[in-house]
């Protein structure tokens, strides 16, 4: 099993990082990808628990359901399909750091579909999650 975790820091309130983070249309704003589309309305709202959002990449189309929705601190899902891995999980978690700063924590757990190529996959993905964190920063605090 091959594990990613990652975390920043924003300088914004908890629910105006979870505004943006959970609303899985907006997406494309921040993370490296084309074009994300909820194919079926979750909870709480449609972006709840049981939603699922296709992702296009310039190189994919992955389909992922949201599995764990609490907000203003946890999305979890799972890949449903699109990708070389299985067993794929992804959680974001969400803390306060005062009134005005927040902590946002990535994780993903995938096991590789092909042996050997779990290193090549985790780069790529620790990349994008990377870019898409750093955007995600950029895009709250010019908001402020």
């Amino acid at each position: 099993m091959r594990q990613i975790a990652l975390q920043i820091e924003v300088e914004r309130q908890i629910g105006d990082v979870w505004g943006l983070l959970a609303d899985h249309e907006r997406m494309a704003e921040w993370m490296p990808v084309r074009e994300v589309v909820r194919r079926h309305p979750g909870g709480s709202g449609g972006n709840g628990v049981g939603a699922v959002r296709t992702i296009r990449t310039v190189e994919s189309v992955v389909e992922e359901e949201i599995t764990i929705f609490e907000p203003p601190e946890l999305i979890e899902y799972v890949l449903k399909e699109g990708a070389p891995v299985r067993n794929y999980t992804g959680r974001v978690r969400l803390a306060a750091l005062g009134e005005t700063r927040a902590e946002i924590a990535w994780s993903v757990r995938f096991q590789p579909r092909l042996p050997g190529i779990g290193w090549l996959v985790e780069r790529a993905l620790r990349r994008r999650l990377e870019t898409g964190l750093d955007n995600l920063k950029r895009l709250l605090e010019a908001s402020a």
